[in-house]
């Protein structure tokens, strides 16, 4: 027997598919899922059967959804049930199977007496390969027992059989089995009865906890083997097997009564087990099967008497094999033949609620619920929908869209504010004239979050409970936390998806260089680069998780130690000795310097994070501009900004002094991700600015900022950047290249009113700084840019026409408008050029700043510091070289950006002026 909590703890599987019977969700979300998610995808599949499917629903599910996809399985007739117990985990190029008898709940873990089995199956070890493809089949069976399985799920399936099938499940005869039978096309009585031949069968041992009424499995059983003898054990609980039907066997059957296992336990017998002997072999056959008509004598597709879904392992073994296993049980015999079976009592459950949902999901804003009509359900129907998500209920009135018997209803959640990591459950309530109302629960799948993988699941994991720590109110916490995860995720998914492609066996050689081009193609940095940026983001997951367990012992532990009585509060008080006294002081010392030390810790991990945070946020700033890049650079600085308010607050909350750096760090970010100053000499562009001078890029920008708030968290995070400086000041260039690169990639017009929605975004980010920043500074700064106070524009255009001119050796016949124009705005320019050009052609010649020298790109002279400071000043004013004495162009106006940024900041002008 096999600890099935102990096999998925030790397997670490990267995907798994579960089917139960029934399942506690809570137990499963707290013990299993967490094993389940560890590595690989973490992708987890719960399908279990349709009437446990409400008991579901409670406030204590976590993840229904969100973590884990969780659907009920709907058999053709509703007397029967889904009822195996098998758990595939899959890990790379090795899969268990694990069959038996426990269900997805604590007793069938750690309570009942189960009986577990295992099949394994890798390119190593293919003993269990054509079991497995039996398995295999089944799953292939499932979308023809249950149409209404949705889309996803079906593809789940669908990829676990071809993987299967890849590492080898292919259908083999064999003589020594392992063999894996299942009900879904054919009862398992004449499977066992063709595999173990009934005449060689002299003994039987059943083990059952329940039998259907009449005992028809049992004497269906005794009529196939008919020349054995049955040992019949059945559970200690009353009326659950029929015992006048067995008195027709005689003295071929015995009855026992279980008690205990060999060592004492008291556990409830939930295990199912056959052992069929023959005079030299002997066979067991375990799994979910009770002994009852719809386990045995009916498969789940039969048109008379429907039949459970079921799933045993039978193997085969030499006599005496199972002795070990028969003395683990202690029995009691009883007189069967004055036994009864309490009557079935009738579902009072609505057998025809007029619908069933088939699946309901949330994408982008919308929730999409599809649903089957029954018969008598007219088109006329009405709908409303119920959200409940954390204890909030709120009614909406969805769209609905027939199509014969199917109908599908979209519910836009804009203004819900539903969190989509946690669990939604939508009731679908239809009307009908002149009946009462009929209701359906179904939990809402979020694919978005389904996704993820166990990287960006632990991080994201990690930010939100240190968020939760150390942030008083709720909203600022999610705020900051979803910034952070949205970046996070988006790099765990990348590095997962290399990690994956690496992982590719070597022996394909051709087909892993396709599948490698391929990738590359779509890999948004190269693979180099890439190993850096998952370096650095697995050191920040470390970080974070560690910081998220400190915290919570340093915060439990700091309101512990705010409960205990200082020494002063005692001066008034009578004591008894001073002994008392000194032992009271010493536990409080002892609980300060305890919590100092933890401090201590937490600061020093805090800088660790500090340190790869910002060593994630350089490398990602580093890859190529690329239109795929864009979805996951548009949330770095969002991200980087929350960041720095996060550790902000930690450093609050842990007493520590105000980081110095963290000003720094933020304004160079900001400057790295939207500068606009690349123009001015020894500037440089925003990664973001860059994009955006890019069409497919600017196209992909675009799409992205009208996702579901981006564009507010991209101006009011960069708003609050810029205020961790103080109020900025007229001569700040740093500041306004950032407000100048964030307004023309957010597409916001300086003169654009703050919205409500951006409002309660600054609201939140200011919560959240714990009044180190205010509302009103925030808008501010996002008020206060204005195209027509940069003096870039007019000086672009200034040195735009000189170039212009001095390229066509001042032809009047070719540049005479733009010669008239740069001697109507700056004369002195002119009249000192046309000096120059008199001696030298050509007259002007580009500065060049590289490893802080200050050249001219002519006589490739270094310039002295004088010279340097007045280039980089960009007053207005011209240099010349002090050795060959042209004119210096201070901008950058020939890289092929310079006139994209100056059109759009014309442009804005423009809206301002007006």
């Amino acid at each position: 027997m096999i600890n099935v909590g102990k096999q998925i703890e030790a397997k670490t599987p990267s995907r798994s598919l579960i089917m139960t019977y029934c399942a506690s969700l809570p137990f499963f979300e707290r013990d299993i899922l967490p094993h389940l998610q560890r590595a690989g995808d973490g992708h987890v599949t719960v399908l279990l059967d349709d009437s446990q499917y409400d008991a579901s629903f409670s406030d204590f599910v976590t993840g229904a959804g969100t973590r884990y996809r969780f659907h009920p399985v709907r058999l053709p007739h509703k007397s029967a049930n889904f009822h195996p117990k098998l758990f595939l985990l899959m890990n790379g190029n090795n899969a268990d199977l694990l069959i038996g008898s426990a269900n997805l709940t604590p007793s069938g873990f750690r309570a009942n007496a189960e009986i577990m089995d295992q099949l394994t199956l890798s390119e190593a070890s293919q003993e269990d390969a054509p079991a497995i493809a039996q398995y295999v089949a089944m799953l292939r069976l499932l979308p023809s027992l249950d149409r209404r399985l949705p889309n996803p799920v079906l593809t789940q399936l669908e990829k676990f059989a071809s993987d299967l099938e890849r590492l080898g499940a292919q259908q083999a005869s064999t003589s020594t089995g392992p063999w894996f039978l299942h009900s879904v096309g054919e009862a398992l009585l004449p499977q066992v009865s063709r595999l173990i031949l009934p005449p060689d069968i002299r003994h039987i041992i059943a083990i059952s906890p329940f039998f259907d009424e009449k005992s028809l499995a049992v004497l269906k059983l005794a009529e196939t083997y008919d020349k054995a003898n049955i040992r019949l054990i059945k559970s200690a609980e009353p009326d659950l097997l029929n015992g006048e039907a067995l008195v027709s066997l005689g003295r071929r059957i015995a009855v026992e009564e279980w008690c205990t296992l060999s060592d004492g336990q008291q556990r409830r017998l939930h295990a199912k087990v056959l052992v069929l002997r023959s005079r030299t072999d002997e066979w067991v056959i375990s799994g979910s099967a009770n002994l009852t008509r719809s386990a045995w004598l009916s498969s789940a597709m039969s048109t008379n008497a429907p039949g459970n879904v079921e799933a045993v392992i039978v193997r085969r073994f030499a006599l005496g094999s199972t002795k070990r296993l028969l003395k683990s049980i202690n029995t009691q015999a009883i007189d069967y033949r004055s036994l009864r079976r309490a009557a079935a009592v009738p579902s009072t459950s609505d057998a025809n609620p007029g619908f069933v949902i088939i699946d309901a999901q949330l994408c982008d804003l919308e929730i999409t619920i599809l649903l089957e009509l029954h018969n008598g359900a007219p088109d006329t129907a009405r709908f409303r929908v119920f959200l409940e998500q954390r204890g909030r209920r709120v009614a909406a009135i969805p769209v609905a869209r027939h199509n014969g018997t199917h109908v599908c209803l979209s519910v836009g959640v804009l203004s819900q504010k539903l969190d989509r990591e946690s669990p939604i459950a939508a009731t679908v309530e239809m009307h009908m004239r002149g009946q009462q109302p009929v209701r359906m629960r179904m939990w809402v799948a979020v694919p978005a979050t389904l996704a993820f993988n166990s990287s960006q699941r632990n991080v994201r994991a990690a930010a939100r409970d240190v968020c939760r720590r150390v942030f008083l109110q709720d909203e600022a916490a999610g705020v900051i936390a979803d910034a952070i995860t949205r970046f996070l995720t988006d790099l765990g998914g990348l590095a997962h998806d290399q990690a994956s492609h690496r992982a590719h066996d070597q022996k394909q050689e051709v087909v892993e260089d396709v599948d490698r081009q391929l990738s590359k193609s779509e890999f948004i940095i190269t693979d180099d680069a890439l190993g850096a940026l998952h370096a650095c983001h697995a050191r920040t997951a470390q970080a974070l998780t560690g910081l998220a367990a400190l915290l919570e012992k340093l915060l439990v532990a700091a309101d512990e130690l705010d409960s205990v009585e200082a020494p002063a509060d005692d001066i008034e008080e009578s004591r008894t000795g001073n002994e008392e006294e000194g032992t009271r002081n010493d536990g409080v010392n002892e609980g300060k310097g305890d919590r100092k030390k933890k401090v201590k810790r937490a600061e020093e991990t805090l800088d660790q994070l500090n340190a790869a945070f910002r060593e994630t946020v350089s490398e990602a700033l580093r890859q190529d501009i690329s239109e795929r890049a864009v979805p996951f650079v548009l949330n770095l600085p969002s991200a980087a900004i929350a960041y720095m308010l996060l550790h902000a607050q930690v450093r609050r909350r842990l007493e520590l002094d105000h980081s110095h750096t963290v000003t720094h760090d933020v304004r160079e970010i900001l400057r790295e991700a939207f500068s606009i100053n690349g123009m001015s000499l020894g500037g440089c562009y925003g990664w973001l600015v860059r994009a955006w001078a890019s069409e497919p890029c600017r196209a992909q920008l675009s799409a992205m900022l009208q996702a579901d708030g981006t564009r507010n968290d991209l101006l009011a995070f960069a708003a609050a950047g810029l205020a961790f400086g103080g109020r900025l000041q007229d001569n700040d260039v740093v500041a306004r290249g950032i407000l100048a690169g964030l307004h023309l990639v957010a597409s916001r017009a300086p003169s654009e009113q703050i919205g409500a929605d951006l409002q309660q975004r600054l609201d939140a980010i200011a919560q959240s700084s714990a009044g180190t920043l205010t509302t009103e500074e925030l808008q501010s700064i996002l008020m206060s840019f204005d195209p027509q106070k940069l003096n870039i524009i007019p000086l672009v255009r200034r040195w735009t026409k000189m170039a212009m001119i001095d390229e066509v050796n001042a032809d009047p016949a070719r540049v005479s408008g733009e010669i008239a124009e740069l001697q109507r705005v700056d004369p002195k320019l002119w009249d000192a050029y046309s000096l120059i050009r008199k001696r030298l052609k050509p007259g002007l010649a580009q500065a060049s700043a590289t490893d802080n020298v200050i050249k001219c790109e002519v006589c490739r002279m270094k310039q002295p510091a004088s010279t340097a400071q007045r280039l980089s000043a960009s007053s207005g004013d011209y240099v010349t070289c002090d050795n060959c004495r042209r004119i210096l162009i201070p901008l950058q106006t020939d890289d092929g950006l310079c006139e994209q940024i100056v059109l759009g900041l014309k442009l804005m002008a423009g809206v301002t002026s007006a």
